[in-house]
């Protein structure tokens, strides 16, 4: 238990400090380089992470899950750490391959130096071991070693981004970051895993679960990646692409700190599954649905209610219009969230991964379909409609196939209670923004307000439910 609090800590610390960096760059890149550079980094940065989609295939989740599972035996760790990584190292090699190709071929003449800039950033795909430092639970390495090379990464867009043409040594330094960060972890698996000459035929007992975790991801890439890919090809506004990129990175900014949850409870939640204790399972899926809803409505109503003063204030004038997409997309920090719990603590560890499936492929189609309709009318507004239907389906679909495992609908009543204060702390904050003007003072008064509301709301909430854990606060407090 104490180690999984400190890896908790580690990777909500890793979380925030991610949170941080773009707090400090993105008013000064959004100001220095505009909404068109912004449109070009985030383009050439979607197109990247398509073809690494194919490079990782579902080893992120399927590598964790496996090193967790063996995380006892060093033998049998080193074993699987050699294959599964000689496995994603073979892909990786036939992607860039393409992707050169890609380049030189078909990519947009506009748009091939940022893309080629982004070859480093394939070159981390290919050596990332992230996930056996998830799957074996060591978040303190990852965490300091990212945090170091993150700020670092911000001293040199100061120094070296000045005017709107400096886009590319903005690419170039977030690329280098990121190859940087993840050559860095190598100094540590040579250190622990003992290197074994793996053969093509060892390979094969991976690569179907592999594909089987892949085949969500992929699908989950058309609503993560594909819009802002089609806004360009549709609408052929680079800016529309900056606007959007930047509206859904703020509402995915504290998103990832609910993901960081996940991330750490799905190897401990395996290895617990895998030693036969599923009551310690279910308790622990019990008391993050319960606590977490509290941070993820929070968090999500509160950002919708500051977007208009937030986007003018933090990106400027030039991105005004995110305020009202930041407010549309907010409601996917909850139904993102909620669909995270049961997968990473649910569907992946007891191998339930065809819910999985079956929910982000049909998450996909819907914002495929919804994109095609709205992005032409709508631009920006319409990726949003696509992103936010995709969301959806996801969460009905992970939700009903759960239904009957697992007493999931305590857990919707309870969340609806949290949602009805969000709702009201919503109602409270834009009704003292309308009264003010947009600047620092107003943001500040409109999150205090907020917050205060919210926090007053759920502590009575709390007190009326006889909460187990706000009494025992209250206890120790005596």
């Amino acid at each position: 238990m104490a180690n999984l609090k400190k890896n908790l800590i580690y990777n909500i610390l890793y979380q925030i400090s991610m949170l941080i960096i773009p707090l400090i760059t993105a008013p000064y890149i959004s100001r220095v380089i505009g909404a068109e550079g912004v449109g070009v980094y985030s383009y050439s940065t979607s197109v990247a992470n398509y073809f690494a989609l194919f490079m990782l295939l579902g080893v992120g989740n399927y590598g964790s899950r496996t090193i967790a599972q063996s995380k006892q035996n060093k033998e049998l760790l080193s074993k699987n750490f050699c294959e599964i990584y000689f496995f994603q190292f073979i892909c990786s090699v036939i992607v860039i391959i393409i992707y050169v190709l890609f380049i030189i071929f078909a990519a947009d003449n506009n748009y091939k130096i940022a893309l080629a800039l982004q070859f480093i950033y394939l070159l981390s795909v290919a050596f990332d071991v992230c996930w056996y430092f998830t799957g074996s639970e060591q978040f303190k390495i990852i965490v300091t070693r990212g945090i170091i090379v993150r700020f670092a990464e911000v001293l040199l867009i100061f120094l070296l981004v000045k005017t709107r043409t400096d886009v590319y040594k903005y690419i170039l330094i977030m690329t280098l970051g990121t190859f940087v960060s993840i050559l860095c972890l190598w100094s540590i698996v040579f250190k622990q895993v003992l290197f074994k000459r793996v053969s093509f035929r060892s390979l094969l007992p991976h690569i179907k679960p592999n594909i089987i975790l892949f085949i969500p991801l992929l699908a989950t890439s058309v609503f993560n990646l594909m819009d802002k890919i089609m806004i360009k090809l549709i609408n052929h506004d680079i800016s529309a692409v900056g606007i959007y990129e930047y509206s859904e990175k703020i509402v995915k900014l504290p998103l990832s700190v609910i993901l960081a949850i996940g991330t750490v409870m799905l190897p401990r939640i395996s290895n617990l599954i895998a030693n036969n204790e599923i009551k310690g399972a279910d308790n622990y899926f019990k008391l993050t649905m319960k606590y977490l809803g509290i941070l993820v409505v929070a968090m999500a109503f509160g950002i919708a209610a500051v977007a208009p003063t937030f986007s003018v204030v933090f990106y400027g004038n030039e991105f005004r219009e995110c305020g009202k997409i930041i407010t549309v997309l907010a409601v996917i920090l909850i139904t993102a969230s909620w669909a995270n719990i049961i997968r990473t603590q649910y569907l992946i560890p007891t191998y339930n991964e065809k819910i999985y499936t079956i929910s982000v492929i049909a998450g996909a189609v819907v914002n495929l379909i919804l994109n095609f309709i709205f992005i032409p009318l709508l631009g920006a507004y319409g990726a949003a409609i696509g992103t936010i239907g995709a969301e959806i389906t996801l969460c009905v679909i992970h939700t009903v196939g759960v239904w009957k495992k697992i007493q999931i609908w305590e857990h919707i009543f309870c969340w609806i209670e949290y949602i009805v204060i969000g709702i009201l702390m919503f109602i409270v904050v834009r009704l003292v923004g309308s009264h003010l003007a947009d600047s620092i003072i107003s943001l500040i008064l409109q999150i205090g307000i907020g917050g205060l509301v919210f926090i007053i709301s759920v502590i009575i909430l709390l007190l009326i439910k006889k909460d187990e854990f706000l009494f025992g606060v209250l206890k120790s407090k005596k």
